[in-house]
């Protein structure tokens, strides 16, 4: 998986009070994998699968982070 960076990157604080700014798909998966907090459901399988598939376009990037963004609002 190549690093597919974001045009803006997040920052997601953890239940703790921990923050982490995450700049591209490769951190945001890498991230779910080893810290997420919470259960993993289908918003999680969703935003890991979409961080770790095809990342060839700007588009696909942006889908990436969109979908960690609806994940990580949940931690909110």
């Amino acid at each position: 998986m190549h690093d597919a960076f974001f045009r803006v990157p997040m920052t997601v604080e953890l239940p703790n009070g921990d923050a982490r700014t995450l700049s591209s798909a490769a951190e945001a998966a890498i991230f779910m994998m080893e810290t997420w907090p919470e259960e993993h459901g289908e918003r999680f399988r969703d935003a890991l699968q979409a961080c770790t598939g095809s990342l060839s376009t700007a588009d696909d990037v942006e889908n990436a982070r969109r979908a960690f963004w609806q994940l990580r609002r949940r931690l909110a």
